[in-house]
């Protein structure tokens, strides 16, 4: 089982989103990681067919996903998203049928399939409460359960966390991890620690480029010995800011400790300390926002 991603390009006017990306996914759990802009969801919707792309092809085990012979890989495809339409007047399983009908789930599939994803996304509870009436957490996690209804071989999860408190996010987590199997599962997401315990790869979009499909353990393992932590006041704070690409911030009373990414000791004061997936998006994007007054990244 392989999805074949060849010179894949979507351009809109003048502006290319997404840039001959070409890469082969096999079964595993893939994080897609970039910041807002990067091509996460256009690269997501080509993949899902809900947008054509300028150039380049999509092939699920050597068949192209265009017209009819991609009618098997839809068939085997769950997609959440970013944006998931929601009927606020229909039922949470009123809206899972409408959803499996549309899926071509046959009336028996229907009803083993809803009762097993509502049980997995914890809203069997809710199964007769009008979607008006969910919380933003619970109505993404429904976008969650109609992707899984057709018990997929590809997941297109786009920002699958947003409006998940830590602990539907840790169940989600979870979740994702009970169902990887023999799937390829693919997570858009710009929150690192969503992913840092559960992706095999990490797909890094740049500007609508790929530039890395790596592990997460072998992107870190590039930056050993250059992140450090270092424990500064306001006007080394300031120095650092200025000449290096600045990490996690934290405030003790009247100084701060911020993680440097940098080859070379910052300051005399920089103490090494084990590399971390944030560091890795910092290394890749640059600079977080420092929000203390008078710095500036």
């Amino acid at each position: 089982m392989k999805l074949d991603i060849e010179k894949l390009t979507k351009r809109f006017s003048q502006h290319v989103a997404v840039h001959e990306i070409q890469t082969v996914l096999s079964p595993g759990i893939y994080g897609l990681v970039g910041p807002n802009g990067a091509g996460k969801t256009t690269l997501l919707r080509m993949l899902a067919g809900v947008m054509h792309p300028t150039s380049g092809h999509v092939l699920w085990n050597g068949q192209s996903v265009k017209g009819k012979a991609g009618e098997q890989y839809r068939n085997q495809l769950g997609y959440l998203p970013q944006e998931l339409g929601l009927y606020p007047s229909f039922t949470v399983e009123r809206f899972l049928r409408y959803i499996a009908a549309l899926k071509g789930l046959s009336k028996a599939e229907t009803g083993e399939s809803i009762e097993r994803v509502l049980n997995l996304v914890n809203l069997k509870s809710k199964q007769s409460v009008k979607i008006k009436e969910l919380s933003g957490g619970m109505r993404r996690r429904l976008g969650i359960a109609q992707a899984l209804l057709n018990d997929p071989k590809v997941m297109l999860l786009d920002e699958p966390t947003t409006a998940l408190d830590p602990e539907e996010r840790l169940r989600f987590r979870n979740v994702i991890q009970s169902l990887s199997g023999n799937r390829i599962i693919i997570i858009s997401t710009h929150i690192m620690s969503d992913i840092e315990q559960l992706a095999d790869y990490l797909l890094i979009l740049k500007e609508g480029r790929l530039v890395a499909n790596h592990s997460p353990g072998k992107l870190i393992e590039e930056l050993e010995g250059m992140v450090w932590n270092v424990t500064a006041d306001t006007e080394l704070l300031h120095t650092l800011s200025r000449n290096y690409l600045i990490g996690n911030l934290g405030k003790q009373e009247d100084h701060y400790r911020v993680t440097v990414i940098a080859k070379e000791p910052p300051s005399h004061k920089a103490v090494p300390q084990r590399p971390c997936l944030e560091d890795v998006y910092v290394w890749l994007f640059g600079s977080i926002e420092l929000p203390v007054e008078g710095v500036q990244p």
